[in-house]
């Protein structure tokens, strides 16, 4: 028997890694961005990353945030894509597709701390 704790973990993770891909492929098409493939991870840190051969990777705790967090996050790394730093440019660049963007950084600085499961 597995402990329920990890079968709802289990159930969390499968279900990030299902909304995450269906978002980043639709915002990806929206934004005519083209990633190479998206893999979502147990990162204790980070909320998504962009490699330099355009492969994306989320957190799978990003499908306990709302949703305007998590599409925040993959538009952040969808951006990487065309701009590589934290340039105003990229900056600029979010805030196009996610004008609210501020607000989303604050939920997660005020609510990072209740995801670790």
């Amino acid at each position: 028997n597995i402990p329920v704790r990890e079968q709802i973990i289990e159930t969390l993770k499968q279900s990030a890694e299902r909304e995450l891909y269906f978002r980043t492929v639709k915002l990806s098409e929206r934004m005519n961005l083209t990633f190479n493939k998206i893999s979502v991870k147990d990162q204790k840190t980070i909320w998504g990353s962009c490699s330099p051969n355009n492969n994306l990777s989320f957190n799978w705790r990003l499908i306990m945030c709302p949703i305007n967090v998590m599409e925040y996050i993959i538009i952040h790394e969808l951006v990487h894509l065309k701009i590589k730093d934290h340039s105003r440019r990229f900056w600029n660049n979010v805030k196009a597709w996610a004008p609210d963007y501020k607000t989303s950084q604050a939920w997660l600085r005020n609510h990072h701390h209740l995801l670790k499961v």
